[in-house]
Parts: C-alpha cells; structure tokens; sequence
C-alpha cells in the first residue's frame, strides 16, 4: 500500500499533550488508536504499513487467518471457530485482497487499550496517591495463562484447545493468547506501559514492559479508578538551559523497530537494550 502522505516523527512533548489531550475529552481505545498509537508506529516503520483491522468485514477476498489467530465458542450447541482480530496489522505492502500474500508478509500485531478499561483488561499498574501498588496484570500471570490455557496443543491433534476456548471468560490475557495463535508477536499498550509478547516454539514469552509513566488512581467507594498520569520526566542542565524529556521514549522507537523487523529467535537481543525497571 503506497504512503501518499509523510508521516512526521512524533516526538515526547507531543506524544505527552495528545495523550493528556484525548483523556480529557475522549478516552476511547479508538481515539488513542487512531491519534497516537497508530501515527508513532508509522512514524517508526516508514516501509511498512500499519493498517486498523479492529472492524471485522464479512467476505471472502480477505484471509484473516494470514494474521489472525483463531477462538472457539458454541452457538445453538455446536461449537463455532472463527478469528479474533486486533486493533492494528503491520504488514509489508498491505492488499485487501490478499489471497497471494502470506503468513512473512505480516510482522506484527497491536492490542491497545484504555486506562479506563475494566479491571481485567487494564496494561499499566496502578497507583495511588502514595505510590502504593492497587492494581495490576502482573505480566508473569499473563504469560502463565497464555502458555497453560491458549497456547496449549491438544494431545496426537496439531490444533488448540477451541472447545476449552469458552471456560475462559473474555480478559486482556485471553485476547493476546488468540492473537499469539495468529502471528509469532503482539504489542499491547494503554499509551503508558508498552509490553512485546513473542512466541517462539509455540510457547510465549515477553520483552520487559517499557514504562513512560506511572497511572494514578483515586478511590471511589469501594474501587480505585484512574485519576492522572505521573509521566516520567527527566531533566538535564546543558549551558544553564533545563532540558525536559520523556523519560524511555526514545528506547521505545528503537524496540518497536527493532521488535517488528526482527524475527522471535533475536528477542534477546532486544531484551538486552532494555534496562531492568523499578
């Protein structure tokens, strides 16, 4: 698909406003996907294209397998198959129709989620005021459950478990371990936390999360809601001039690079660009 428009970098002080901005006035997934998440990636990635998907369309000249991974429910008592798509498809030279294209000419997929969102689909931790800890999807947990639960392969049978599909109400967990069916890697972000899934020999793995910022939460009543985000600012003094920056931004244009151009077996070597974080 030919880019008719030039994409300009995004840089920290504006990808911090369109956040702040969207929060403020609209905070759904679809607008933090379309006015920054998907921009930044095609910023990054100038020669691929990152394509919304999250809207499936009925037909047959698209394959949504080629990217896809596959779920089983039961309708009427007969057990359904079908694809679960995610927000956006990185893919070298996009078609529609593309019957010709295979599983290599898709890099990657990203699940992007709102602060908002409810408990089980929530990406960055949770804080309060005193930077106590009130809420998380610890990430081992995520990985424990897409391994044991989603990436499973039934005994003597090269399929996935799609009848035990329906044991598993619907979470953040589940929906990355479909997609992991689909595509050997999955970006996850609420804007704040970025987290790399991988699968490599069938089981799935993850890159350390990179944080930009921390989520505050209030309580109301009994639950802790989103209040604000603490970005991560560092400051540096060059010739008496303050300097502000956001901190881990420019490593998160490099692993988002270096993670979608690269195959699952060199992980490691983007796992060592990221420093371990407190």
């Amino acid at each position: 698909m030919k880019k008719y428009q030039f994409i300009s970098p995004i840089d920290d002080e504006e990808y911090i406003n369109k956040i702040n901005d969207i929060l403020k006035c609209d905070s759904r997934e679809r607008i933090l996907q379309e006015y920054v998440i998907q921009p930044l990636i095609e910023s990054i990635l100038k020669n691929y294209d990152v394509v919304p998907v999250d809207t499936k369309v009925n037909g047959k000249i698209h394959n949504y397998e080629l990217y896809c991974g596959k779920y089983g429910y039961y309708k009427e008592g007969k057990l359904v198959i079908t694809t679960e798509t995610p927000d956006l498809c990185i893919a070298k030279n996009w078609l529609w129709a593309n019957e010709q294209k295979s599983k290599s000419d898709y890099c990657a997929t990203v699940e992007i989620k709102s602060v908002f969102s409810k408990p089980e689909f929530l990406i960055s931790p949770g804080y309060d005021e005193k930077g106590n800890l009130v809420s998380q999807n610890a990430l081992e947990e995520l990985c424990s459950f897409i391994n044991g639960k989603m990436l499973s392969v039934l005994k003597n049978q090269n399929a996935y478990d799609y009848q035990a599909d329906r044991k598993y109400p619907k979470t953040l967990k589940k929906q990355i371990g479909i997609h992991l069916r689909g595509i050997d890697k999955v970006i996850v972000t609420d804007g704040i936390r970025w987290i790399f899934f991988y699968k490599e020999n069938g089981k799935c793995y993850s890159l350390p999360p990179i944080d930009l910022g921390k989520r505050i939460c209030k309580k109301s009543r009994t639950k802790y809601r989103h209040n604000k985000i603490d970005w991560c600012i560092d400051e540096t003094v060059i010739k008496g001039k303050t300097l502000k920056s956001l901190r881990n931004y420019n490593l998160l244009t490099k692993v988002i690079e270096q993670f979608c151009i690269s195959p699952a077996c060199q992980m490691e070597d983007i796992r060592k660009m990221i420093p371990h974080q407190n």
